[in-house]
């Protein structure tokens, strides 16, 4: 009988030792993401004085240990918050530029857990990013820096939205989509216009100019037509490329 009961208050310490540590990671979580959140509203040295918080935060966490050097951690965190880092307004003027030009079965390449277009198929190589965007996508797990897992001639349009920055090899990943896009098929970048943020800037691989990404597009044999759109201080290109 004593044994029994030894191992009943064995097994409840266990229990509770498992709920305290649970809580307690719960805490940092929430506190982690309260940093991210007030880094989205912080420039200069208070921004940095953010990031050194949540990164020693992050280190405490398994899921973000290496944050925010650490790429995929950077994104999975991004992604319970991505709807609030681009202002509505710009959200609102991307949908209606894609919409007015996108046709058919498109697909949106790093498309984060906010998609532009309605029942698209979507790619991301951030789990939490795709594990948190709407329901009605087909969602593909995959890296833009590898091949792409379709079939040739598989979709009519292709979406590419503040992602090319980030692309180790873009020439590469233009050929990619040129190869997974039916002959006259539509390819529409969008960015800005100048370069991003610092806090964003860590990840980049290269800023592309509009005129540099024009004509790496033509090298790839596309057709280009380049738009600029000028919203809340913020300046976007959109570049329209027809696969030849």
């Amino acid at each position: 009988m004593a044994m029994f009961f030894k191992k009943e208050k064995d097994a409840i310490k266990k229990i509770e030792k498992e709920i305290k540590e649970a809580n307690r990671s719960e805490k940092l979580k929430d506190d982690f993401f309260s940093l991210l959140f007030m880094m989205g509203y912080s420039k200069g040295k208070k921004r940095k004085e953010l990031i050194k918080k949540a990164k020693k935060i992050a280190n405490k966490i398994p899921e973000y240990k290496g944050w925010p050097e650490n790429m995929e951690k950077f994104w999975n965190a991004e992604a319970f918050g991505w709807d609030a880092r681009i202002p509505e307004e710009i959200r609102k003027l991307i949908k209606k530029e894609l919409r007015k030009r996108i046709k058919g079965k498109n697909i949106e390449l790093g498309s984060g857990s906010c998609p532009y277009i309605s029942r698209s198929t979507i790619l991301d190589f951030s789990k939490d990013m795709l594990a948190n965007a709407p329901k009605g996508h087909k969602k593909i797990f995959s890296d833009l820096n590898k091949e792409l897992p379709f079939k040739n001639s598989s979709f009519d349009s292709a979406s590419v939205v503040f992602v090319v920055d980030y692309l180790k090899n873009l020439n590469k990943t233009l050929k990619e989509i040129r190869r997974i896009l039916k002959k006259q098929g539509k390819l529409i970048i969008i960015q800005s216009k100048r370069p991003i943020s610092d806090y964003y800037h860590k990840h980049e691989k290269k800023f592309w100019k509009a005129s540099e990404l024009n004509k790496l597009l033509k090298l790839n044999n596309f057709k280009t037509k380049i738009n600029e759109f000028k919203i809340q201080n913020n300046e976007l290109v959109l570049i329209e490329a027809k696969r030849l």
